[in-house]
């Protein structure tokens, strides 16, 4: 499932993550416990990705977010990628002091070999799988956000609370329409979909801090339901009556 140099990411950015949510207390334990959430935060989150995308016969490659552009022309790239992911993390965390946790570091590439989607719809894969293989990963984020939250309200545990709101913030982060983030790649799958799971990620970072996690989930999937049929009502096209066959317009 994994090749070796996405072995050796994937553990540097866990390390990383967990930098992030320990910074800047480095206490013995408190570096143990955000190493333990920053790998059940990023690692089912890429394998999620990955098993969607066999789904499709397609295969999901983990990487880092990088910047290779940096103009319109052509040869406006950089010679060697700008690793965003290390540097833009590590200057917020260090400018807002610990107050902002940017997780935006991780992407995938895609790839298929169409002779082996022959006997679906399309040998070539699709934006709106490609969309949903881009969901699995935020998702499954949420997921964990609600499990932990409904620890919470059973256990008062700060520490489950703490969990949820960091899965949350990744889903956040990473659902951003930004770069080759995985929400620019639900976005091009169709608007209603990068609709419906950002406004559900938002509502559920604001109200995890405020109300009960049933009623968090509750009020968070409503919201997006609204927002969501806004938006597909919007972007329909107008409805047009026509006259029955046989029948002029004014006759």
């Amino acid at each position: 499932m994994f090749d070796e140099k996405e072995v050796y990411q994937l553990i540097f950015g866990v390390f990383l993550i967990a930098y992030l949510i320990a910074f800047p207390t480095f206490t013995l334990s408190s570096s143990l416990i955000a190493i333990i959430f920053a790998a059940v935060i990023l690692i089912p989150h890429v394998v999620a990705h990955k098993i969607v995308a066999s789904h499709y016969v397609a295969e999901a490659k983990f990487k880092f977010l990088e910047w290779k552009r940096y103009g319109l022309f052509e040869d406006s790239v950089f010679k060697h990628p700008f690793p965003i992911w290390l540097v833009l993390p590590i200057v917020t965390i260090f400018v807002t002091l610990g107050k902002l946790k940017l997780f935006a570091i991780e992407t995938f590439d895609i790839s298929w070999k169409p002779y082996k989607r022959i006997g679906r719809w399309f040998t070539e894969l699709e934006e709106q799988e490609i969309a949903i293989i881009a969901m699995a990963g935020p998702m499954v984020n949420l997921f964990f956000a609600f499990v932990a939250g409904v620890v919470f309200s059973f256990t008062s545990l700060d520490i489950a609370k703490e969990f949820a709101i960091l899965n949350a913030w990744f889903a956040f982060f990473s659902l951003l329409p930004f770069g080759n983030l995985d929400g620019t790649k639900v976005l091009f799958g169709g608007m209603i979909k990068w609709v419906f799971i950002f406004i559900s990620t938002i509502a559920i970072l604001v109200l995890l801090h405020f109300v009960n996690v049933y009623v968090t989930f509750i009020i968070a999937l409503l919201l997006a339901i609204i927002v969501g049929a806004w938006f597909l009502r919007v972007e329909l096209p107008p409805k047009t009556h026509r006259a029955p066959l046989g029948i002029l317009p004014g006759k």
